[in-house]
């Protein structure tokens, strides 16, 4: 976890990178080590980061989200409507069911 790592370690980073205390980190930087420059600009660049972390927004994206789905349900709500608007209105043997129905000895 790199969050405010500049806090934590300070100008003590630049060492830290040189030998990193992770198992992981240390066999991945044991076939490249970094270079002198590398580690001074890495710490440089946590150390900016740190400092303007105040002026950083970041954006969730959230009212991006709920607004894509209700248009999303509004389209899906629509296209439902225009699906049921050519449904069958009349059952296909409705003049037997009315006949049926009108019979003297219908029994509802």
């Amino acid at each position: 976890d790199l969050t405010d790592v500049y806090d934590r370690l300070g100008e003590g980073l630049t060492s830290w990178l040189m030998a990193p205390p992770f198992p992981a980190m240390a066999s991945s930087y044991k076939s490249k080590p970094l270079t002198e420059q590398e580690r001074l600009d890495l710490t440089a660049f946590f150390k900016v980061t740190n400092e303007n972390k105040g002026s950083q927004d970041t954006a969730s994206g959230d009212s991006l989200f709920f607004m894509g789905g209700v248009g999303g349900l509004i389209i899906i709500l629509v296209l439902v409507q225009l699906l049921w608007m050519k449904r069958k209105k009349v059952m296909v043997k409705q003049s037997i069911f009315d006949r049926q129905n009108s019979a003297w000895d219908a029994k509802f």
